[in-house]
């Protein structure tokens, strides 16, 4: 099945959540406007309460049943002012819960006392209550010539605001229902045509996003591309420039172009020994090829001088670390390995030189280039003195662990 792009996956999610929205809201429209048909319901009935029927049992007593001067009065408000309405019938209800007035003369003198939104009703809360043919006995009768009714029990109460009974009303509810129906069909009408051009809308302008991201992702891969160009044709030229470096040293000395590539090999071998990450294994290959190139400003007479060095000789020798740290500094792609080829020769104890740092103070890799230095320098052949050993170089290392060299690298 093939994959939805982004984009179709965030059209379709938007879909199900304007759908989900759309339900959810046309629901709760809904649910409010039945709910406020109800309430309308129930505020027409305290109203008729109040004043129709309030006013046509004036002066009557009806406590136990209703006089018939006041029965007719009350036929004769229903006729008149309830006709049309779609009020199916009304009823009237004492204190104690017996029907002593229906307009449609059913079940007078019945009493349903335990009933409870007429309960409710008598203690003075107005109720509302839907029935349809599951109803209760007292309403079937009104369900069965009217189908569902709603039904409304309004508290009845004198002027002074005695409880005289119950006034109900039961209003047909396919009225009630149609005029629901209408409103919420032309409230759906609105969120559909609303939601779908703000949908429309959305998908557009993610969809000019998407085409704008996309042109913005080619640009910068050719802009990505271009600066690849140029760093490798950086890098060509700062390999050109090692290149150049080490082979002025190795026209100066011949020596110490074979003592570099023979420490670069050494100190490679003891960086994989002790796990060098990629970057430090790169670093200390390049420190260890260039370590030297100070020796460029020596005099060839102290270079290459076939005897032990005078101290003062000695002396200028050692300016070699410092001025390979200057040299490197001021090219940008060696820059980096500046502290490494300065500090090659610093001793773990402060003994060293040019700076005379010790311990932990030392760049790592300028720690691995003097046991690599060392190592070479005891067995390598110079004009002055003959190669040691290969074991008793590596005695001599472990000797000086800890004074000259790091222990961690020997």
């Amino acid at each position: 099945m093939r994959r939805l792009t982004l984009t179709q996956q965030f059209a379709l999610r938007s879909l199900i959540f304007v759908v989900v929205m759309a339900l959810a809201l046309g629901v709760t429209i809904t649910i409010a406007i039945r709910s406020l048909y109800e309430t309308e319901a129930a505020r027409f009935a305290q109203i008729a309460a109040r004043t129709s029927v309030l006013d046509h049992l004036e002066g009557t007593s009806w406590a136990s049943k209703m006089p018939p001067g006041a029965k007719l009065a009350l036929d004769e408000m229903v006729s008149q002012d309830l006709t049309g309405t779609g009020i199916a019938s009304v009823k009237l209800w004492n204190n104690d819960g017996t029907l002593v007035y229906a307009s449609d003369g059913s079940e007078v003198g019945a009493s349903y006392p335990d009933h409870e939104p007429l309960k409710k009703a008598l203690a003075g809360e107005v109720t509302v209550e839907v029935s349809d043919e599951e109803g209760e006995a007292e309403s079937r009768a009104q369900v069965a010539e009217n189908g569902k009714v709603l039904e409304v029990y309004a508290p009845l109460r004198s002027r002074s605001g005695e409880l005289l009974g119950v006034f109900e009303v039961y209003e047909v509810y396919d009225v009630v229902d149609t005029a629901v129906n209408r409103l919420i069909a032309i409230i759906w009408a609105i969120i559909i045509l609303g939601s779908i051009p703000a949908y429309v809308l959305q998908v557009t302008l993610v969809n000019r996003a998407a085409k704008e991201l996309t042109e913005t992702q080619s640009d910068l891969a050719e802009v990505h591309d271009r600066l690849q160009g140029s760093l490798d044709e950086l890098e060509l030229h700062s390999l050109g420039t090692l290149q150049a470096l080490v082979a002025a040293v190795d026209a100066k000395d011949s020596y110490t172009a074979r003592h570099s590539i023979a420490v670069t090999d050494y100190a490679v071998a003891i960086g994989k020994a002790m796990k060098l990450s990629d970057t430090e294994m790169r670093d200390v290959e390049r420190a260890g090829l260039l370590h030297d190139v100070g020796k460029i400003g020596t005099p060839e007479a102290i270079l290459l001088k076939p005897e032990r060095l005078t101290d003062a000789e000695f002396s200028v020798m050692s300016e070699h670390s410092e001025m390979g740290g200057h040299i490197l500094e001021s090219v940008p792609f060696l820059s980096e390995l500046m502290p490494i080829v300065r500090a090659h020769h610093e001793r773990w104890d402060g003994a060293g030189y040019p700076d005379g740092v010790a311990g932990e103070n030392i760049p790592l890799l300028a720690r691995v280039l003097a046991v690599a230095d060392a190592f070479d320098a005891m067995t390598s052949e110079r004009p002055y003195r003959t190669p040691v050993p290969i074991d008793v170089a590596r005695a001599e290392l472990v000797r000086c662990a800890g004074t000259q060299f790091d222990a961690v690298c020997v």
